[in-house]
This record gives structure tokens, sequence and C-alpha cells, in this order.
């Protein structure tokens, strides 16, 4: 086995960490109590704060992907900030220095996960960190997460939140008002309404501004986020303050203010529902749930097309999905919809691309700091029923947004670079490094990326993310319309490909007897 291989199998894939900064869990939230301060020398428990911060700095010295750093000097970073460790006076101050440290390499799988916020996801570990080393312990999982140097603020803060119940926690978050949301210039504006649930009911409607939540000012809500992020980043940070203040307990209530699309007021309280979908706990995650939803449209010229739709890349997909390509194997095309799709295990990228491609093609590299290991396509020749089959070979469609991540960037960004799907939508957060989880001796959890993603033409998604083929922004008088100006555009696409086809069948000489 290459070291690649043992580090993918370490990863378990690439898997969704997003719900636990959801739920308030990684960056620095604000605290509810004041902060805990860290031992003095000599007291009953040890002084863990200055070995937490080395024991951070020398895991990222040891193992990531860049030896350079990114053009960081990492030693002078250390040196710089270690003082800092060694004189914080609690909890919160120490987290703040390592996250400082992580800042400084500015990429995205970086974050800091508190020991309480571990513990309580990590069902199957004790609650005590270890004590045999002070150099960590690593856990074998990996995931997606938030850039280095994010702060998650607006995440966990219950103070003025309105609600009749606690606000998102990891182990409390799984209710949700139904409908999702996407920053347009200086608006948060409703953008999916999910069918049959508390904002559907309420009369929500898509292309609808949301003002406040609870007590907060989404405006003021807005005013945390960072003054140099780019327009990427300012809507994918915008979108996780929204989420995470919309999440909470199902049975809890939420005050909410909108914009209808007459631009008047109008205030609803909005209870919130279980989530639906196949419950996932992976690792340190809060429960996850994977939801796949699967149509035939039409286009305009009367051919029909096949719609996929799912929010995380976790193995409960895989059946619905093999299923889903089975019912659509005979249309005029086939599009994978992965906005708002949160990644999850990259290892499923080879076996879902498989539908796509007849012969073992890369959709990229996986490359640590000593070895490379290309993620190839496994194609499917064997149908969801046992049957022999041929890998779809129709015109393939993949829309993406500002909250298409990790997986998902690397299945679009593959597929697009080797020219077998065509890309729709807006650019993607550019957030798809190979990460790890290791427990700090404090029990705090360190999530950081060892691995870095090229696509087959050498092409960096991190930072750069996917590029649509078709670059088709969203407008709130599209969403009040009922448009989905992304979808009808690869819709139009595939009918195109299709008559294009079509004519050259038409137009090929023909045998004679």
């Amino acid at each position: 086995m290459t070291l690649a291989q043992a580090l993918l199998k370490r990863l378990a894939g690439v898997a969704c960490l997003m719900a636990a900064l959801l739920a308030g869990g990684c960056g620095s939230p604000r605290p509810t109590q004041p902060p805990t301060p860290i031992p003095p020398a000599g007291g009953n428990k040890p002084v863990l704060g200055l070995e937490t911060f080395d024991a951070a700095w020398k895991i990222i010295q040891n193992t990531h992907f860049d030896t350079n750093f990114n053009g960081v000097d990492w030693a002078a970073v250390r040196a710089s900030l270690r003082p800092k460790a060694e004189a914080a006076g609690s909890l919160a101050e120490l987290r703040r220095v390592i996250e400082e440290m992580l800042g400084r390499l500015g990429q995205s799988h970086m974050a800091l996960i508190p020991r309480d916020v571990a513990v309580t996801l990590d069902q199957k570990k004790s609650s005590e960190p270890s004590k045999q080393k002070p150099a960590a312990t690593s856990e074998q999982n990996g995931s997606v997460g938030p850039r280095s140097g994010e702060r998650s603020e607006g995440v966990g803060d219950t103070a003025a939140s309105g609600e009749t119940s606690s606000h998102a926690s990891p182990e409390n978050s799984a209710g949700n008002v139904g409908f999702d949301v996407r920053l347009l210039g200086e608006n948060l504006v409703v953008n999916r309404v999910e069918p049959n649930g508390p904002a559907q009911d309420a009369g929500v409607k898509p292309g609808w501004i949301v003002q406040t939540i609870g007590e907060r000012r989404v405006s003021e809500l807005l005013k945390k986020l960072p003054r140099d992020l780019d327009a990427r980043q300012t809507q994918f940070m915008a979108w996780r303050i929204a989420k995470a203040q919309l999440l909470g307990s199902p049975g809890s209530t939420v005050q909410l203010e909108f914009l209808n699309e007459e631009d008047r007021p109008i205030a609803l309280n909005l209870k919130r529902s279980h989530e639906t979908g196949e419950l996932v706990k992976f690792g340190f995650l809060p429960a996850l749930y994977a939801q796949l939803q699967s149509e035939r449209l039409k286009t305009e010229a009367g051919g029909n097309v096949g719609l996929i739709r799912f929010n995380l890349w976790m193995i409960p997909i895989a059946g619905p999905f093999d299923k889903a390509i089975d019912e659509f194997r005979r249309e005029d095309g086939i599009i994978i919809d992965l906005r708002g799709n949160l990644g999850g295990l990259g290892g499923m990228v080879m076996g879902l691309s498989g539908h796509f491609l007849k012969e073992r093609v890369s959709l990229g590299s996986m490359k640590t700091r000593g070895s490379e290991m290309k993620f190839f396509a496994n194609p499917r020749l064997v149908s969801s029923s046992g049957h022999r089959v041929e890998p779809y070979s129709g015109p393939a469609a993949i829309l993406v947004d500002s909250v298409s991540l990790s997986a998902a960037e690397i299945f679009a960004g593959g597929m697009q670079d080797i020219g077998r799907a065509r890309v729709f939508g807006e650019p993607t957060p550019g957030q798809a490094l190979p990460a790890v989880w290791d427990k700090l001796p404090n029990g705090d959890v360190l999530y950081h990326a060892v691995a870095d993603f090229v696509t087959p033409s050498g092409i960096r998604l991190e930072a750069r993310g996917v590029i649509p083929d078709e670059v088709v922004p969203l407008s709130r008088q599209d969403l009040l319309a009922n448009r989905d100006p992304a979808l009808a555009a690869a819709m139009k696409w595939i009918a195109r490909e299709r008559n294009n086809n079509s004519r050259k069948t038409a137009e090929s000489p023909r045998t004679l007897p």
C-alpha cells in the first residue's frame, strides 16, 4: 500500500465538517460562560496551554502538503505566537492564538474544534483527552471545513435569538425552517423553499428578502463578515452565518421578518421541523441527513432530461443515485445539481463518475507531501438491479454555486476538466483540500489539510474553485418569477447537443448493400 493509499484510507474520503460549523462548533464561538483559566503550574491539572500550542504547530509542520507552507515562514510563526500562547490566561485566549497561527496559512480546511464540542460529537470516544503522549492522537477521518482565519461570528450566539428553546447545538440542530438562502448583492434572499416544509406552509416564496432572524437584524449579522473576503467567500460566509441562526431543535420556533415580492414586511413565526433524509453519523461530525431527489424534465423541444439533486456525498446517497441513473439511462441528457452540496466522502467521486465514463479515467490527483494518488473513475457496467449496462453516454451537465464544496468541487472540476460534463451556475468557493483531525493535549481537536487536489490538467481547485463553462448569476427577479436560469441554460445546452448529434447521425454516409 502506497503512502497516498494509506492516507486515503485514513481520510475515509473527504467528509463534511460543515454541520459542525453550523452547530457553532468551530472557530471562536461567543462564550456563554466566563472562559476557563488555564491551571497554573503545580496545580492538580497539568499545564496544557503551551503543550497544546506546540502540538498544533508540530502537526502542521510534519503533515502539511506544502513544505514551503504557502510561502509562510512557519518557524517564524511559532516564534512570534508561542509567547502569546504561554501568556494566555484562558482557553478562549489560547484558542484565538492557535486560530491566528492557522490563519497565517491563508487556506481552507484549517480549524480548531473546542473539546466540549468534540466530545459531544464523538460519542464513541472518552471525554478525557489522551494523556499518553502530548503530541496529539490522530483520528482516522477526513473533512472539509472553513478557510483558515475565518471566524464563526454569529454562530452559536443565542442571546437574542427570539426562540422558545435553545439555539442550534451539536446534538440539537436537526430542525430547520424549510428554506435556504443566498447573498444577492447586499440582501440575504430566499433561493429555495422545500416542499411541504414550515416555510412553504407559511407562504414563504423564493425571492423574499430575509430582514431579521430572531431579534437579530440580518444587516448586523452581515457586518461581522471580514472585509478582505472576495465575492465567493463573502457569499459562502453569509450563508454560513444565516444557516447557523436558522437551525435549531425540532419543534422550536424562530421569529422571522421578510420583505415579500412587493417589498412589504412580513413577520412570521416558523416552527422548525425535523430534517428529512437518511441519518448519517461520521466521526466527530454531528448527525447529518443525506437527501437525494430526482425528476424528469421536458426541454422546450419536447426532449426528456433527468435531474438529480443531492446535498451530501455520503454512503446513503449511492444507492438512490444508482437507481436514478438507471431511470434516466435513455434520456436526452442528465443534470447533476450540486448547488448547496456540502461535500462528503471523496472516494464516492470515483464511483459516481463511473456512471458517465466507459474508461478508467483520472479526475485529478490528491498530492501529499511525499506522494500522489489519482482519483480514477470506476466505470459502472452493472445496473442497480444486476443487469449488464453501458455507462451513460449522453450530454451531462453539472450545476454549482457558492455553496458547492469539497467533494462537489472535485467531481464538478474533474468532470469538466476531462470534457465529460459542462458546468453551469456560479463559481464555487474553492475549498477542496483533503483534511484530517487530530486530538490535541487539552482535548481540543485540530482539523487540518494534509493534501492538495489538482485536476488532470494541473488546475488547483483550492481558492480558485470551479469556474462554470457558462456562468449564470442568480437574481432576485428570477427567483420572484420562479425562474431557474442555471437549470434553464443546462436544458438548452442539452437540447442543442441532442440536435447536433441527431444531425450528425442523419448526415453520416450509409453503407450500401
